[in-house]
């Protein structure tokens, strides 16, 4: 099942270090002073792949399977005012992302799996929606929620002065939708039949045919 690790919270180019884990997933959210075109991220000088990029204020990247360790961290272009990197195990895939200019979002994921949210607001304390687990607050926002299956889900804030928000949905490892269909067997090549007599056998009966001369003398 997903599982949070640990996040970071700083600059746009730093060194951080992924944990050991089981299907290992890094995220970073990328929270501007001002609205930007699209950026570009790379952790350990390899490209992360985009989740949503078409808000310039607030913006997801993600490596599956990042190596554990410690490496660097890059956000390109400028007025980049926080990058927050979290940590997750137990994620298989990415879903979909998607963004917005506002406080909260409706999520369907799938199956269950991961829903990551960050924000840029004006206002600097917020009341998050319920089940949203609130990591980084302060104006940079940043939220997640581990759901167990499909289904719509809001995730974010009740409330905020002027956000703009990124989010995406990522997918358990071990869980799987729908029904699986039962195998057919199937069977090819030869057999060979062996029989076993068991018990006493009969003793055969004699029989003649034909006809018989008799001579009397």
């Amino acid at each position: 099942m997903a599982a949070f690790v640990s996040f970071t919270t700083g600059v746009a180019s730093r060194s951080v270090t992924v944990p050991a884990g089981t299907d290992r997933l890094l995220v970073a959210i990328a929270l501007s002073s001002d609205s930007v075109g699209a950026r570009t991220a790379t952790y350990g000088g390899v490209s992360m792949s985009v989740a949503s990029t078409a808000n310039g204020w607030a913006q997801i990247f993600y490596m599956l399977a990042p190596p554990a360790g410690a490496a660097t961290l890059a956000v390109s272009g400028t007025d980049v005012s926080q990058v927050i990197a979290a940590h997750y195990t137990g994620i298989g895939s990415f879903q979909s992302g998607q963004q917005g200019s506002v406080a909260s979002a409706s999520f369907s994921p799938n199956w269950g799996g991961l829903i990551v949210f960050g924000m840029v607001a004006a206002s600097v304390s917020h009341t998050p929606l319920a089940s949203t687990t609130e990591r980084q607050d302060g104006g940079d926002y940043y939220a997640d929620r581990i759901v167990t299956g499909s289904g719509a889900v809001n995730v974010g804030v009740s409330s905020a002065t002027d956000p703009d928000y990124a989010g995406a949905i990522f997918l358990d490892s071990a869980l799987a939708s729908g029904t699986p269909s039962a195998p057919v067997p199937s069977a090819t090549g030869g057999a060979t039949v062996e029989v076993a007599a068991s018990g006493t056998p009969t003793a055969p009966v004699a029989s003649a045919t034909g006809s018989v001369n008799v001579n009397v003398v």
